[in-house]
C-alpha cells in the first residue's frame, strides 16, 4: 500500500471513534471510499459506514444500493452484507434491488441477495417468495441452499 492509502486507511479507522453517529459530513466522506482502489481502505470504509450511519439513513442506503451494481464483485458483496444492517424491513428500494439480485448472472450474487431477503421483507411478501421459489431449481447448490433458508419454516 502506498503512503496515501495508509493515510486513508488510518483516517477511516479513526472516524467511528471521533464522529458522532449520523454526522453527515463524516458519512459522505466514508461513502466516497466504498469503492476505493485499495482493498484495505475499501474494507475500512464499509466498516466505518456501518458504525457512523444510523439505520434508515437515506444517503447511506442510496450509496449501498448503488454499490450493488458496481463492476467489482467485492464491492457488490460488501453492499449485500451491509444493506440489511442499514434498512428497516419493508424498505421498497432495497426490496427492488434484492429482487433484481435474485436474478443476477453471478451465483454468488444470487446467494447473497437470497441471504439478505428475509431481513428486508415481511413474511409473505409475494414477489419475493415467488423469486426465491424459482431459485430452488438454481444450478448452484449454494444458491439452492440459501433459497431454502430464506423461505419461512
Amino acid at each position: 500500500a502506498d503512503s496515501r492509502s495508509v493515510v486513508r486507511l488510518t483516517a477511516l479507522q479513526a472516524l467511528p471513534q471521533l464522529a458522532k453517529t449520523g454526522h453527515e459530513p463524516t458519512i459522505q466522506k466514508v461513502i466516497q471510499h466504498l469503492t476505493d482502489s485499495d482493498a484495505d481502505v475499501k474494507d475500512a470504509a464499509w466498516q466505518a459506514l456501518l458504525q457512523v450511519s444510523e439505520k434508515g439513513h437515506g444517503s447511506s442506503i442510496d450509496a449501498v444500493i448503488k454499490c450493488l451494481t458496481n463492476s467489482a464483485s467485492g464491492v457488490r458483496a460488501s453492499a449485500w452484507l451491509a444493506l440489511p444492517r442499514l434498512v428497516e424491513k419493508g424498505h421498497e428500494a432495497s426490496i427492488e434491488a434484492v429482487n433484481k439480485g435474485l436474478a443476477a448472472k453471478s451465483s454468488e450474487e444470487r446467494k447473497l441477495a437470497c441471504q439478505a431477503l428475509p431481513q428486508l421483507v415481511e413474511k409473505g411478501h409475494e414477489a419475493s417468495v415467488k423469486a426465491v421459489i424459482k431459485l430452488l431449481d438454481d444450478k448452484s447448490p449454494s444458491v439452492r441452499r440459501s433459497a431454502c433458508e430464506a423461505l419461512p419454516a
